[in-house]
């Protein structure tokens, strides 16, 4: 059984714009994009590198994200895990989902 899941979504502008360009570009709905992005995230060999962590300025804009939201379905193995990261962060899987997604996607146009 899958757990679902809305992550927030930034609001408008280049965030947002990012997302759903690099989802077209891989030929994904936005909803499988982002939990292909979270399923990357887990499964990262560097959990070292400074970019895993969620930004406190994303923790802390949390409550203005917006009403913008992608429905996504996460096993739950996937959900575990992503609750483990997010509490060693402080933070909730949604948020560590968003970060994971935006991530995925500046990798993705990165030269």
């Amino acid at each position: 059984m899958f757990r679902r899941a809305s992550i927030p979504l930034p609001l408008a502008g280049f965030g947002l714009e990012l997302l759903e360009t690099q989802a077209r570009r891989s030929g994904q709905p936005l909803a499988e994009f982002v939990e292909k992005a979270a399923a990357r995230y887990v499964s990262a060999a560097d959990t070292s590198r400074p970019s895993r962590r969620v930004p406190r300025f994303l923790r802390q804009a949390e409550r203005r994200l917006g009403e913008s939201t992608v429905e996504v379905e996460l096993s739950p193995d996937l959900w575990r895990a992503l609750e483990g990261l997010a509490e060693e962060q402080g933070t909730t899987v949604e948020l560590t989902v968003l970060h994971a997604a935006m991530l995925y996607a500046a990798e993705a146009v990165a030269p």
